[in-house]
């Protein structure tokens, strides 16, 4: 009886759940970088796909320098976890609404670069916040649960994109983007009160 309580745990936790889906938005916004902006590249500015790799490779050396870097500086400072993928959600949807209201070529640099920092503060410290909510016991669980948000991502958001894309436009999926990272960074803001008026170390 006592495990089946434990295995319904992340689902009783309401600041996890909020987290869930804070995660999903961030993963459904960052797999469009596979999905949809390669397309976006070679429709909108004749791209090829080793063009199109070079801004991939762009976004890697990005995170090879300076993930560990910033991950270190943020940490230092004790900064709340809430926060800095509030801020990090803020920097993706950033590089989208730029993507939206700029049609020049070297804002695909300027994109590429607000993604990888906003993928720097939102996916290094995701996992942080659930493994510091669960017990020692119930880590693998919470961890498990909190991967599903990935799997559900990556179905809904090539699938999403491009359906928006085909109808309206790839403005118009910039702009959805740029409205689905708000709501994140709503929700992040309404985890990080939730979370401090709990009294909730994160």
């Amino acid at each position: 009886q006592h495990l089946e309580v434990d295995k319904l745990a992340p689902l009783k936790d309401k600041s996890f759940l909020i987290h869930w889906v804070i995660t999903m938005i961030t993963a459904v916004l960052f797999f469009q970088i596979f999905t949809v902006l390669p397309i976006y590249h070679k429709e909108q500015f004749g791209l090829s796909e080793f063009q199109s790799g070079l801004l991939l490779s762009f976004y890697g050396v990005l995170l090879l320098l300076f993930e560990l870097p910033v991950v270190s500086f943020v940490e230092n400072r004790k900064y709340k976890k809430t926060l800095i993928i509030l801020v990090g959600l803020a920097c993706i949807g950033f590089s989208y609404l730029l993507l939206a209201l700029i049609n020049m070529p070297i804002v695909l640099i300027v994109s590429t670069f607000f993604m990888g920092l906003g993928s720097m503060l939102t996916f290094s410290f995701a996992s942080n916040f659930v493994s510091g909510r669960s017990f020692k016991n119930q880590e693998g669980l919470f961890m498990s649960m909190f991967q599903m948000s990935y799997g559900f991502a990556h179905v809904f958001s090539a699938k999403t994109g491009l359906t928006i894309v085909d109808v309206y436009g790839f403005k118009a999926n910039w702009l959805f983007n740029f409205g689905l990272a708000m709501v994140g960074v709503l929700l992040s803001f309404y985890l990080y009160k939730e979370v401090k008026n709990n009294l909730i170390k994160t």
